[in-house]
């Protein structure tokens, strides 16, 4: 079959190779589309680990798991794979982590849900026991931040959102205030969150209301994070700050993905895609999102 793996650091090419090695609670998928993600880029960055990317696939099922888990033969499915490899012809992906499609899904629509929606799901749940009235999301131009935002607008929250462009579509999906800056904050937060990492993090923290709590779950700038004690005196006093980590134990992604893909069905939840290419043509979409240019999320469909 064929399939993308690094050529050098933040590159990919076209190789033929055997079909993946499956576990018994893997099924064998034949792939239609692909989401892309940074997580995608951190691992090209290491070109020995011979990442193949696409932890977002859609496909429909060819052989089914040897533990008579799963789907059947000609189910079409969405799954997150931690390992990769869905810019592939085929790709194994675990039966805990998947669910069957509706046929009035797309599979574009489809490949923007597994990573983006089971990330933006379990960061909602996660402070919605808490019940802020008001939450800042910066870095919100990507997939995540859209799915936070449309969730957050909906459970009846006022939405600041910080990203560099596509605030029409972010207030579309319900955001309050849309800025373009960080530094434009005003105001504080009962809630917020960050994936952008350095001088958006601090900004976030600063402010976010006393004993409030600060979601971290990712670092696209690639900027280190500068915490002064002294800062908080007489500022964000008492605030949790979370790491947050999509793949902790004690989750379960076919779970999840059955909620996504029936809250899509339901039109409460809306997949921004920004960007759709063949998959000759992925070294083009990885660039995107390495230069932070795509709004939503960038698919590829492949076998083209």
């Amino acid at each position: 079959m064929k399939k993308f793996v690094p050529s050098a650091a933040g590159e990919v090419v076209l190789v033929d190779e055997e079909l993946p090695a499956r576990r018994p609670s893997e099924v064998l998928v034949q792939v239609e589309a692909v989401g892309l993600n940074q997580s995608d880029l951190i691992h090209l960055s290491r070109p020995e680990k011979r990442w193949t990317p696409g932890i977002d696939v859609v496909g429909t099922v060819i052989e089914e798991a040897a533990d008579d888990s799963g789907p059947t033969k000609g189910s079409r499915v969405v799954g997150v794979s931690a390992r990769g490899g869905g810019a592939a012809e085929y790709a194994a992906l675990g039966t805990g982590h998947l669910t069957v499609l509706p046929d009035s899904l797309s599979a574009t629509d489809a490949a923007c849900l597994p990573l983006a929606g089971i990330t933006a799901l379990r960061l909602y749940r996660q402070a919605a026991k808490f019940k802020p009235e008001r939450v800042l999301i910066t870095g919100a131009g990507g997939a995540v931040g859209h799915f936070l935002t449309e969730i957050w607008a909906r459970a009846g929250a006022e939405v600041t959102v910080v990203a560099g462009n596509g605030h029409a579509r972010l207030t579309e999906l319900g955001a309050t205030v849309a800025l373009q800056r960080v530094d434009e904050v005003t105001g504080t937060f009962d809630t917020a969150y960050d994936s952008v990492g350095g001088h958006s993090f601090e900004r976030a923290l600063a402010a976010t209301a006393p004993f409030g709590h600060l979601y971290w779950y990712g670092q696209s700038s690639g900027e280190p994070v500068k915490i002064d004690y002294f800062d908080l005196i007489g500022g964000p006093r008492g605030v949790t700050v979370r790491q947050f980590l999509w793949a902790a134990p004690g989750y379960s992604d076919a779970e999840d993905l059955r909620e996504i893909v029936g809250m899509v069905q339901g039109r409460t939840l809306r997949p921004t895609v920004g960007s759709v290419r063949d998959w000759s043509e992925i070294s083009a979409s990885l660039a995107e999102i390495r230069a932070r240019r795509i709004r939503g999320k960038a698919v590829v469909t492949v076998g083209g």
